[in-house]
C-alpha cells in the first residue's frame, strides 16, 4: 500500500481511499469577553484560528487557575469550515482573581489571554476600596477600609500576591456619623506578565475585598 502526505493544506490519499482535504491548524488569537466578570459569572472567550480551512483536531483550552474560573478541556469545530470557534468561562462563586485562559491546536504554540475575577460585593460591616483598580509597574496606590461602627480598633491586611504588598495592619478613625475609616499604602514592583492580587481586610470576623489588576510597564 502506497501513501503520501503532505504537511499544510494539501491531499493526502491512499490506494483504498479518496483524498481527503486536512490542514494543520494553529490559533492565531484568543479573546475573552468581558475580560473582567464578578464572582459567580460567566465570560465567552472566542479562539480564533489561522486559516479558513477545516478543522479536523480539537482545540485544547485550559485555565491556568481553576480555583477562580474553570472552562471545557476542549472545543471540537466537528470538520467544520470556519476560522472561528467559541467556549464558556465560567468562574467559581465566591471566588476571586485572575487566571490565564489558553487556547492551542494540536501541537501549535498556544496563544492566552488573562481573565479577572471580582470579588463578591460585601454585605458586611466591613468594605474595602482602591485609589485605582489599575496600576502599571512599580507604583504606589492607596486602599481605604471603612467600618460601619465607631472604633479605634487595627484591621489586618493582606495580598494574594507578593509583587503587591500592603502594611500589616491599619488603625481607624472614627467620624462623626459613626464610621470608622482607614488608609494604608499599597505598593506593587514591576511584574514580568499582567497579573492581579486580591487585598484583603480582616475585622472583627469580618472581610472586605478588592481586586487589583497589574500590568507591565514598557520603556521604548
Amino acid at each position: 500500500m502506497r501513501s503520501s502526505h503532505y504537511f499544510g493544506i494539501g491531499l493526502a490519499s491512499t490506494a483504498m481511499m479518496s483524498p481527503v482535504l486536512f490542514a494543520v491548524i494553529a490559533v492565531s488569537s484568543l479573546t475573552v469577553s468581558p475580560d473582567t466578570v464578578s464572582s459567580g459569572g460567566t465570560a465567552t472567550a472566542t479562539v480564533t484560528l489561522d486559516a479558513s480551512s477545516i478543522t479536523l483536531v480539537p482545540i485544547a483550552v485550559s485555565s491556568s487557575n481553576p480555583s477562580v474560573a474553570t472552562v471545557p478541556s476542549k472545543i471540537d469545530l466537528g470538520g467544520r469550515l470556519g476560522t472561528r470557534g467559541t467556549f464558556p468561562v465560567k468562574t467559581v462563586l465566591g471566588a476571586a482573581g485572575c487566571t490565564n485562559i489558553a487556547a492551542r491546536a494540536g501541537t501549535s504554540p498556544a496563544r492566552s489571554t488573562i481573565f479577572y475575577v471580582q470579588p463578591p460585593v460585601s454585605n458586611g460591616p466591613v468594605t474595602l476600596s482602591l485609589s485605582t483598580g489599575l496600576a502599571q509597574g512599580a507604583t504606589t496606590l492607596t486602599g481605604t477600609v471603612r467600618v460601619n461602627q465607631p472604633t479605634n480598633g487595627s484591621v489586618q491586611l493582606t495580598s494574594s500576591n507578593p509583587a503587591v504588598t500592603v502594611p500589616a495592619t491599619v488603625t481607624l478613625i472614627p467620624n462623626e456619623i459613626g464610621i470608622s475609616i482607614g488608609t494604608f499604602p499599597i505598593h506593587t514592583t514591576q511584574p514580568s506578565a499582567a497579573t492581579c492580587a486580591i487585598i484583603t481586610a480582616t475585622f472583627g470576623g469580618n472581610q472586605g475585598r478588592a481586586l487589583l489588576k497589574l500590568n507591565t510597564l514598557f520603556f521604548g
